[in-house]
């Protein structure tokens, strides 16, 4: 996050990058167990070969291009997919792949070339640190984003800005998912687990965060990339289809500031958590007539605060933060948020925060705290706040005001995807990212059903606030 005293600019960015980032997230993800993952077979985990998965793809999309551009999907036959090393260099896409390319100049992608029609994948570093880290699944998903290029040049689809070409590569990745997920071939098969580490599996793949990526190329940040993908899943190739007439919105932003670039966009811990607070307060007051901003932040045993509030949430991500609605106090492991601040960034504990802070604003509207949908709403409110972030109406009692510095949307998912299950049922990753973007694109209203006395309604980067 962001301090500052004036408004500041949200300058749109894009910004390639198709290797993995050094920062990767296989040692913090944590699965829940028992839950249904979108709808997702139960099943063994994804596990068919580079050469099954490649013919699945092209195989759906024979199928899925004729109800979807109302024509036939053309294959890329086998001998135009190259496995490449430094041993054997990768074709260039120069000459339509008669000659070859230095390995090291583009070492640890995968690419799909319109000048010959062919993909190409690295064999000796891509492929294998994928398949270690986030497992078989997240490298079909690769040749779905790439096979997703070679649908957009059958179709000639040319937007004017390269971001989109791979924000829809996404989404046709999403949506060769949602395939696979409702399969019955035996040959692929989807388990609860696939989809969260494919969500760990994009973050690893999104841009670096801050820096002015308007040059072609761009890929996207971990947010939209992971909104693409969900986009995808959740509506099929058909939405897919429809970005080229209403196309996603674009949250990645450079750095606005020397500071800002120097700390990483992050505050400390001391200079956050009151900026976070008065920019919670100064939300939800404005969102509903029945919260009075009264709820207590306070430092603590948050293990044995929850096992003494009989009306407590049990945490909405994670045991180290609770909310008791007896005492409306929101209690947290001081030494667990600085944790989540070192290793993922200041927007990891903020999202713990705000998500508690959420489950206070559902008790004065008067509904559980306690169920999983409860934690559900509350993740969903978490990604409402986060939408207005800089754009909350009203004085801050810390004379600062806050907002978005670029990598903070990456850190709330990876907070999200990072979430601890512990004994209480907080659903999948995949489910916490869609609940948190139904809240960030929609506004409080998607979130809950009140009958309040809503105030006049204020403007968001995202939605217009309706009142809850």
């Amino acid at each position: 996050m962001t301090t500052h005293e004036g408004a500041l600019d949200k300058k749109r960015i894009r910004k390639f990058v198709a290797a993995l980032t050094a920062t990767t997230l296989a040692g913090m993800l944590t699965l829940a167990t028992g839950v249904g993952v979108a709808q997702a077979q139960v099943g063994k985990t994804y596990d068919a070969s580079v050469d099954e998965t490649i013919a699945d793809i092209q195989a759906y999309w024979t199928r899925t291009m004729p109800d979807v551009y109302g024509m036939q999907y053309e294959s890329i036959p086998t001998n135009r997919v190259f496995p490449y090393s430094e041993s054997n260099p990768p074709p260039s896409c120069e000459d339509g792949g008669k000659t070859t390319t230095p390995y090291q100049d583009i070492a640890g992608n995968a690419f799909y070339c319109s000048n010959g029609d062919f993909v190409a994948y690295d064999e000796q570093g891509l492929i294998p640190e994928l398949r270690q880290k986030y497992g078989e699944f997240a490298v079909g998903l690769v040749f779905a984003h790439e096979l997703g290029h070679a649908i957009q040049a059958r179709v000639n689809y040319t937007p004017n800005a390269g971001v989109y070409l791979e924000q829809q590569a996404d989404c046709f990745a999403g949506s060769w998912a949602q395939h696979v997920a409702t399969s019955t071939d035996a040959n692929v098969h989807l388990s609860k687990d696939d989809l969260d580490t494919a969500l760990a599996g994009l973050l690893a793949l999104r841009d670096p965060s801050g820096i002015d990526g308007s040059q072609d190329g761009a890929h996207g940040n971990g947010f939209d990339r992971v909104s693409a993908f969900q986009d995808g899943y959740e509506g099929g190739a058909q939405a897919c289809a429809d970005y080229e007439n209403n196309p996603p919105t674009v949250t990645e932003a450079a750095y606005t500031s020397q500071s800002d670039y120097q700390n990483d966009g992050n505050l400390s811990m001391q200079e956050l958590l009151p900026l976070v607070t008065d920019s919670m307060k100064t939300y939800w007051t404005n969102a509903t007539t029945k919260f009075t901003g009264a709820t207590k932040l306070v430092a603590g045993d948050a293990g044995r605060a929850a096992a003494s509030c009989p009306s407590g949430d049990q945490g909405v991500l994670d045991d180290a933060v609770v909310y008791c609605a007896a005492s409306d106090t929101v209690t947290y492991d001081a030494a667990r948020l600085a944790a989540e601040h070192d290793s993922i960034g200041d927007f990891a504990p903020a999202m713990l925060i705000a998500s508690e802070y959420a489950a206070s604003v559902q008790h004065a509207l008067g509904r559980d705290v306690q169920s999983t949908d409860a934690r559900k709403a509350s993740v969903c409110l978490a990604g409402a706040w986060a939408a207005n972030v800089g754009n909350e109406s009203g004085s801050s009692s810390s004379g600062n005001a806050s907002s978005l510095s670029p990598g903070d949307l990456d850190e709330a998912i990876s907070a999200l995807v990072a979430s601890h299950s512990g004994n209480v049922d907080r659903g999948s990753a995949f489910d916490r990212v869609s609940t948190f973007r139904k809240g960030f694109r929609n506004g409080p209203s998607a979130c809950v059903k009140s009958s309040s006395t809503a105030k006049s309604a204020g403007t968001s980067a995202g939605h217009k606030t309706t009142k809850v």
